[in-house]
């Protein structure tokens, strides 16, 4: 097998939001080299990299520009919190959906926030231009709270509600949208995005969805209600819906409510 080859093969079995994670991570590494070079050397090569990829106001016709500026952060902090958010969530939802499916709704969620932007920017492009992961990374936390509200994320020493976690940092976007800050409304339309996609059932298509990657230790499913205890596989041959019936029994009612023959399904497809 070739170089390529295994690369290849490599990055088809590797987890989608890890991948999507290092980019992220990487991308920031290079944003903080060039601004290291500047300094030393007192080039600008920091502001002409930002130039290249960040959203303009009167950058519309220049598409790469609506998803290449999830890439670029304004500093750290902001870096930081979107990893941190992505990595809670990214995992998640990557487990019912598979490994690329954290890469569609993420740059999805970047072309809402992108569109909402260039339409609420006014003719002088006299705001700020557009950088930040936050769009793509709502549209993921949108999909995944409509999906899985009774997710738990851990916050500090607590365990809170994805629900309530999703409503504080809307109420946090809103109060500033209030004020015109065009890049709270990214965030908006990209949660929008996933919460109304996954509320019509524009996510239900699977992608890789034999990948089953690991879940986030920060997040946890809290079981609640009737369980089904139904075995789901029967009636089913195709291979992809029986996994995809079993997983979905597994966010609805946990683990715990699997039979016997779907628990022996998992342990044989996981071997």
């Amino acid at each position: 097998m070739n170089f390529a080859a295994s690369v290849r093969r490599r990055l088809a079995s590797s987890s989608g939001t890890d991948l999507l994670l290092g980019t992220l991570v990487a991308l920031v590494a290079v944003q903080y080299a060039l601004i290291a070079a500047d300094r030393i050397s007192g080039s600008n090569l920091s502001l002409g990299w930002q130039n290249l990829w960040a959203l303009g106001a009167q950058d519309v016709w220049k598409p790469w520009k609506w998803f290449s500026y999830a890439f670029l952060h304004a500093d750290l902090y902001h870096a930081l919190w979107n990893l941190l958010i992505l990595h809670f969530v990214g995992h998640a939802w990557e487990y019912r959906r598979g490994h690329r499916s954290p890469w569609f709704l993420f740059l999805a969620g970047a072309a809402a926030g992108a569109f909402s932007f260039l339409a609420l920017s006014t003719p002088d492009g006299a705001h700020h231009a557009l950088v930040g992961a936050s769009a793509g990374t709502t549209a993921v936390l949108g999909a995944l709270t409509v999906r899985q509200p009774r997710f738990q994320t851990k916050l500090a020493f607590w365990w809170v509600p994805l629900y309530a976690f999703a409503a504080l940092l809307l109420a946090v976007d809103l109060a500033f949208a209030v004020g015109y800050d065009l890049s709270a409304w990214a965030h908006l339309s990209g949660f929008a995005l996933g919460a109304g996609g996954q509320g019509l059932g524009l996510w239900s298509v699977s992608f890789n969805a034999f990948k089953r990657p690991r879940t986030s230790p920060h997040l946890r499913l809290v079981p609640g209600g009737h369980k089904n205890t139904d075995n789901v596989l029967e009636g089913l041959r195709d291979p992809e819906a029986r996994l995809n019936a079993v997983l979905d029994k597994i966010s609805r009612d946990g683990v715990e409510s699997l039979s016997s023959e779907e628990r022996a399904y998992l342990e044989k497809i996981q071997k």
